[in-house]
């Protein structure tokens, strides 16, 4: 009986970003009931690695090259790229990831029509690239709940102090104090409430993803993403409305001394 050979997904990365990108991995063949191979470059000790990679990406119709700070310091990263463009039988497909932005990629990746990975909406354009790819027609059901808890199951999660914080601006002034904030501890969850917003999210590796909701609504206007890193002293880093319109680097959660 003859057997329908399964199309391969080839996973470029970072070693650093492998415990997440196993996760996802295994997310996605969850989402594609099988059908799909993925290569993720978990090589034997002993192996001439970059000749098994070069094998893979012979072998591969789509090149996933996801893109993290991590990454961008990987010279492997832009010899997989290169090769797998060279060989032009794969597709390739930048996925922007843990804050850096698809829109913001210098050439070649940025060339290349790609994603920005940083909730739900970013598994489910896969699988549509997927579907588009080999003709299949996946979907899948995660929700940024899930995400997030996919992120903190990845990593190891650090001690970080509960209680009043205060928020602040980062800016060439310095940091600009605004309103204080209390974050709580509830389990494997992280809950932070301002006055007129709550961000609910997960803690993995130093770093905090979150979704926030003003309580006025629940329109994109009210909610979005949070992405924070902890530096030993204070949570640094961003946030981001769902409507695309407003978006910010230079945000600062600082604990407030006790008295």
């Amino acid at each position: 009986m003859e057997t329908t050979q399964k199309p391969l997904v080839f996973m470029s990365h970072a070693t650093g970003d492998q415990v997440f990108l196993a996760r996802l991995r295994d997310l996605l063949i969850e989402s594609t009931g099988g059908s799909i191979d993925f290569f993720l470059s978990t090589i034997p000790l002993g192996t001439k690695w970059s000749s098994e990679i070069v094998n893979a990406l012979k072998k591969t119709q789509l090149v996933l090259c996801f893109v993290s700070p991590t990454a961008l310091n990987s010279q492997w990263l832009f010899f997989e790229a290169g090769y797998a463009h060279a060989l032009g039988a794969a597709r390739l497909v930048p996925v922007a990831m843990f804050g850096v932005r698809n829109a913001t990629l210098s050439p070649p990746l940025g060339d290349f029509q790609g994603l920005t990975l940083e909730n739900a909406a970013g598994v489910h354009q896969l699988i549509e690239i997927f579907n588009d790819r080999f003709g299949h027609t996946h979907r899948s059901d995660i929700d940024d709940e899930a995400y997030a808890e996919l992120i903190a199951s990845s990593q190891h999660t650090v001690e970080i102090p509960p209680g009043r914080y205060r928020l602040y601006d980062d800016s060439a002034r310095g940091e600009e104090p605004h309103e204080e904030l209390n974050l709580t501890i509830e389990g494997d969850r992280i809950v932070v409430r301002g006055t007129s917003w709550e961000s609910i999210g997960f803690l993995a590796d130093n770093r905090y993803v979150g979704r926030f909701k003003y309580f006025s609504g629940a329109t994109a206007d009210h909610v979005g993403t949070h992405d924070l890193a902890w530096d030993g002293s204070a949570f640094r880093g961003s946030y981001r409305f769902d409507n695309g319109k407003w978006e910010a680097s230079n945000l600062v959660w600082r604990p407030e001394q006790k008295s």
